[in-house]
């Protein structure tokens, strides 16, 4: 009799089991029919937009117009660009001084000019500078430079620099000339202060002719 009883209640459960699968299936089988329901929904909605934005997108056309300068502006251009001529570069030379490879080797300071016709020492007025010799470096030697005409050609003239601040003749600066009329005349080097000066240029003759200073320098010439 328990026998019967269980083999029931066996059949019981087995039945309410297939029940169940049944069940189970056919929600399972609902279930995939909705997703593929969406998925073909959602696949012929996005072709449907991606036609739709093909069809609304269309080139543009560009709003910058190509310019094609006419030949008239092309040639004021040209114009425009083409450069200005310089002008060739003219040295000028500084007739105080002389280089040597881009080196000053040779300074000249006039001094001025004038006339005298004393048979003693004088002045020649304006012939006079005042400066310091010893601001040049490296200084070979200072000659005193004069050139002089004597109408007549009598006698001798004699000219040299006097150092008014220290009042005395500056040595080695006396030259002289005689029997012609036209002197270029160089002292020897001369010995000077190197200290700020005033330098004055003084002449004399010998039978108290006429004597024209023409020109009248220090010429410094460095090592």
């Amino acid at each position: 009799m328990l026998t019967n009883v269980r083999e029931r209640f066996l059949q019981i459960r087995i039945r309410r089991d297939e029940k169940e699968i049944k069940i189970g299936f056919f929600i399972t089988g609902i279930i995939i029919i909705i997703l593929l329901a969406n998925v073909v929904y959602l696949n012929f909605f996005l072709l449907k937009n991606k036609g739709v934005a093909n069809t609304n997108i269309s080139p543009r056309k560009s709003s910058v117009d190509t310019i094609i300068p006419s030949p008239t502006q092309i040639q004021a251009q040209n114009q425009t660009l083409s450069p200005t001529p310089i002008p060739p570069t003219i040295a000028i030379q500084n007739t105080y001084r002389t280089t040597t490879s881009n080196t000053i080797k040779d300074y000249f300071i006039p001094l001025g000019s004038g006339t005298n016709q004393s048979s003693d020492w004088v002045d020649v007025p304006g012939a006079q500078v005042a400066i310091d010799l010893g601001q040049y470096q490296n200084v070979k030697e200072v000659h005193f430079e004069a050139s002089v005409t004597m109408p007549t050609s009598n006698g001798s003239v004699y000219v040299r620099l006097f150092n008014v601040t220290d009042k005395h003749p500056v040595w080695n600066s006396d030259v002289s000339g005689v029997g012609n009329s036209i002197y270029t005349l160089t002292s020897p080097a001369i010995i000077y202060d190197k200290s700020a000066k005033v330098y004055q240029v003084q002449m004399k003759t010998q039978m108290q002719v006429a004597a024209n200073l023409t020109q009248s320098r220090i010429h410094v010439t460095l090592e």
